[in-house]
């Protein structure tokens, strides 16, 4: 009540209830409040004013009626009662709240991807920095709010499958991070309706990308409709692109074979022919072998080993300051400071031709792709080493290699590598490749550590002359042609060489008696009686002051034809001998008188 005193005569006062919309809660009482927003009285009378329930609000003073405490927006509610203002109306936790371009307030439902799993799911929109309560986590994607104020989905980080309202991470490997040939790859995580992809036999991916398998440079990956398909192996390796997309793989020759071309699944590996050089298990080339040897310093022998990257790093500046193809480089042995040495020789690492290849970031194996190996790495321990001896160890190497060059251009490249340019050069471009592996490498090389190879394959002559020619059917080398004084002999891939004539023989034609399709082993023709046959095609006159000429005839042999020497004329005072056969062949002096 309130006392009513606003009368002209005392007997006419009284004690009046408040009226709807107000209140008196003071004792005693005199006069009456309005109710306070987040309340409402319906009636007169000496009650309180009610608060308005949960789910409403009331922003006004006085309210009479309780139709004025205003219901919260669809899905939202509010925490407690007596609410005031719109703002205490809550989304539901797997909801949040959205405004469009005119204010009006609004509960949106949580997309699929942005909703956080726990006991209670919840939406983590709800917050400013898109994170899930609890975990700090913020949900994968880029959400961006509209004009109407509502979240969409514009894209998905790396590894991910975007669809409607979510992104779905694609299958990564037992350790997140790592590469496997169990993770799967994506093409473009931002573009809808691109899927996680399988890996390729011959490659390992992340969950995101995908590299060849065991990191191996030089291969070429092109991307059709999602899928990358390989189409280029670097040199001794096979292409198998032709059994399936989950085959691919680039197959590595074995030892002592080659493959004429690896961007054609056709060709397969074959036999290095006898006494020639195949370098990478590349096609045979008439080379020299110059052996020389570099020390890094930044660099261990474990960070050559164990890393694809930094090893093709060190070919392809050794190819650029050279100016030669990478595929005829080879590094051989990497050793410490203490000069124990690892072979890198048998290493499942291989040299293409430089390309621009994906390396996802865009196989190195023996048939089946297989882990690296510390060849020879010591094993013997450190424990009594100090930290200084052991950091100089390890952040320090000597890199053995070897070039192949054409015979006729040998020398030129050792010239060439004795020269302070060479190493200058090599040692800017090691530099420059490193950095971009975050990596502070200096160079040297010594003039002397320049050599040819104490190999036959080093000999001047040994294999000048010899000419091979591919089958556009197999992709075989085979021996078309030899030198003077030597025979074709090329009816087995795996035999096939130039036959030396001893003396007491010679030939002309490297290719006499040869049949249609091949050369089979022969012997070169008998030396005349006329000449002293030297071997090969080395020959002199067997009377000195003959004065004999010999011309080469053609003549039909058992096989095919074949070429050979015919005395055509002798000097003054000999006449020409010749008998059933050319090996009877000379001049023969007249007899005194």
């Amino acid at each position: 009540y309130r006392i009513n005193n606003n009368v002209t005569d005392l007997a006419d006062q009284e004690c009046s209830p408040c009226p709807a919309g107000f209140e008196c809660t003071s004792s005693p009482c005199i006069e009456c409040s309005p109710c306070q927003p987040g309340y409402y009285k319906g009636s007169a009378g000496t009650d309180i004013c009610t608060a308005c329930p949960p789910g409403t609000y009331n922003s006004e003073e006085g309210s009479p009626s309780a139709a004025l405490c205003l219901a919260c927006p669809a899905g939202s509610v509010t925490a407690q009662e007596a609410s005031a203002d719109p703002s205490a109306c809550e989304c539901s936790q797997q909801m949040y709240r959205s405004k469009d371009g005119t204010g009006a307030a609004s509960c949106q439902p949580c997309p699929t991807g942005a909703l956080c799993a726990g006991a209670q799911l919840s939406c983590a929109l709800r917050n400013e920095d898109q994170t899930c309560p609890g975990s700090g986590t913020k949900i994968p994607g880029t959400w961006i709010r509209g004009t109407d104020g509502v979240f969409a989905l514009s894209g998905c980080p790396p590894g991910h499958q975007r669809q409607t309202d979510q992104c779905v991470a694609c299958a990564v490997c037992a350790i997140p991070g790592e590469w496997c040939v169990r993770a799967d790859y994506i093409s473009d995580s931002s573009k809808v309706g691109a899927t996680c992809q399988t890996c390729p036999l011959g490659a390992e991916c992340n969950g995101a990308l995908l590299r060849t398998r065991g990191n191996l440079q030089g291969a070429k990956w092109v991307l059709q409709e999602q899928r990358y398909y390989l189409t280029l192996c670097p040199k001794g390796h096979r292409l198998i692109n032709n059994t399936g997309y989950e085959n691919q793989e680039c197959r590595k020759c074995p030892e002592g074979q080659f493959v004429f071309r690896s961007d054609d699944p056709s060709y397969e590996c074959a036999p290095c022919p006898a006494g020639a050089t195949c370098p990478n298990g590349g096609p045979p080339v008439e080379t020299k072998q110059i052996q020389s040897e570099m020390s890094l310093n930044g660099i261990s022998p474990q960070d050559i080993l164990g890393d694809p990257e930094v090893a093709y790093a060190l070919v392809l500046a050794l190819a650029e300051s050279l100016g030669v193809d990478p595929s005829l480089i080879s590094l051989t042995e990497t050793c410490d400071s203490d000069g124990v040495c690892s072979s890198l020789a048998r290493r499942d690492a291989s040299f293409g031709t430089q390309r621009s290849v994906f390396h996802g970031l865009a196989v190195g194996a023996d048939g089946l792709p297989r882990a690296w190996i510390n060849l020879g790495a010591p094993t013997s321990g450190e424990g009594g080493l100090s930290a200084a001896v052991r950091s100089r160890r390890a952040s320090s190497s000597t890199v053995k290699f070897a070039i192949y060059a054409a015979a006729v251009t040998a020398d030129a490249v050792m010239d060439a590598m004795k020269t302070p340019a060479f190493a200058e050069g090599l040692n800017e471009g090691i530099s420059t490749k490193m950095a971009k592996q975050n990596r502070t490498v200096t160079t040297t090389v010594s003039p002397g550590s320049v050599v040819l190879a104490a190999t036959d394959t080093a000999d001047a002559v040994g294999y000048v002359g010899w000419v091979y020619e591919p089958d556009p059917r197999t992709g075989n080398f085979h021996l078309v042609d030899c030198p003077a004084g030597f025979l074709v002999v090329n009816d087995s891939i795996a035999s096939q060489t130039c036959l030396e004539c001893p003396p007491r023989s010679y030939s002309v034609s490297a290719v006499d008696n040869c049949g249609a399709e091949s050369c089979v082993s022969r012997e070169c023709n008998a030396c005349p009686q006329g000449l002293n046959c030297l071997g090969k095609s080395n020959w002199v006159t067997s009377t000195p002051g003959d004065g004999s000429v010999w011309d080469r005839v053609i003549e039909d042999g058992s096989l095919g034809s074949t070429t050979r020497l015919r005395i055509k004329a002798c000097g003054p005072g000999h006449v020409i001998v010749r008998g059933s056969s050319p090996e009877q062949d000379a001049c023969v002096a007249c007899p005194p008188g």
